[in-house]
């Protein structure tokens, strides 16, 4: 069955994708002012969110069986998937045609290449000891940090096979690390720890440990040419970087320089970071320059992600309002691959000579 037959049956109402999109100007105020979603029937933990192909999935870290998944095919009907076990689900990434999320009990990584339907769980026993927090997908490769303990990535090309790496060895404690979150761009891979250092590398294999954050960071994200990091404590809540070394940190005032920013994201059709935290939300194109948005709940908003030329944020708290929008729905599939039409083999006529007569 697929997704969007399963939403028609479990939902009251059938949302058509066709017919939600008004595909229009991204531009202005899009993420600044959002709608908030009921959230009454869900479970909805706001570990994580990720877009691909037409199809939004959130990640929870919640008590309970069966809810760890949390799927749309339009960022506005819902519904929770998940296992029978209780997990904690960290992190979500969407690449190579697959959703690829991270949980912390079981230290498994859980693959779908069905639009979040259905989960795979893969033990990557070479490193099954570790709490995975971020993931991203580049250069052909799945790459995964641990918070504890620190130091260890594990790296994929298929999200089946896993291999972990000590990526920062020369670190002299455990604890200067604790990778919280790491992203792709410009050619390289960049994690951010708690402990204000960053990691980078250009394959995913081969690693370097700075000590270059001004401030521990919650978040990553890369667009536009720019890494841009986010924090929720410390003096500074925004630090950008090109490179993963050298890092700015923009002056900020009002409401972004105080509020504890949670997750950040790259908002391709807006061409606009977006990030969220404590009842609050801000968009910038540049990571330096940030306007602050209104957000519908006080919640503490701790994922978003941005895909379908639509914004789509989930909340740690709140009350029946975990889920806020902004934008218009608009995705077309691509086309179906085409099997190419042989050439045809000509035919040779038998070459009919003239009639005998004798």
């Amino acid at each position: 069955m697929s997704l969007r037959k399963l939403l028609a049956i479990t939902t009251s109402f059938v949302l058509a994708v066709a017919g939600l999109a008004a595909a229009g100007d991204r531009a202005g105020a899009v993420g600044e002012t959002w709608t908030i979603t009921d959230t009454t029937t869900l479970t909805v933990g706001g570990s994580g969110l990720a877009y691909g192909d037409g199809v939004f999935v959130g990640v929870n870290c919640v008590s309970g069986a069966g809810n760890e998944f949390l799927v749309s095919s339009d960022g506005s009907t819902w519904i929770n998937l998940g296992t029978a076990s209780d997990i904690c689900m960290t992190s979500i990434t969407y690449g190579d045609g697959k959703f690829v999320a991270l949980s912390q009990y079981d230290r498994h990584i859980h693959v779908s290449d069905d639009g979040g339907l259905n989960w795979d769980q893969i033990d990557p026993t070479v490193a099954n000891f570790a709490e995975w927090t971020g993931i991203t997908y580049g250069a052909g490769r799945f790459v995964a940090v641990s918070f504890f303990p620190g130091r260890k990535v594990l790296t994929s090309t298929d999200a089946v096979t896993w291999t972990a790496i000590d990526a920062d060895a020369a670190s002299s404690t455990i604890d200067q690390t604790q990778w919280r979150d790491i992203a792709y761009g410009n050619g390289i891979f960049v994690g951010i720890s708690h402990y204000s250092r960053s990691l980078t590398s250009p394959d995913g294999l081969t690693w370097t440990l700075t000590s270059s954050l001004p401030v521990g960071a919650a978040d990553i994200a890369f667009g536009n040419g720019t890494f841009v990091a986010v924090a929720s404590s410390g003096a500074l809540r925004v630090m950008t970087s090109t490179d993963g070394v050298n890092w700015t940190a923009p002056s900020l005032s009002g409401a972004p320089a105080t509020s504890a920013w949670n997750d950040v994201t790259w908002d391709p059709a807006g061409s606009q970071f977006v990030a969220v935290g404590t009842s609050a939300v801000m968009t910038s194109p540049d990571g330096t320059n940030w306007t602050m948005g209104t957000v519908p709940a006080a919640n503490g908003w701790s994922a978003v992600t941005a895909g379908a030329s639509m914004l789509v944020a989930a909340a740690s708290s709140g009350t029946n309002n975990r889920i806020m929008t902004a934008g218009s729905y608009s995705y077309t599939p691509p086309p179906p691959p085409t099997t190419p039409t042989p050439p045809s083999t000509p035919t040779t006529d038998p070459v009919v000579g003239p009639a005998y007569t004798g």
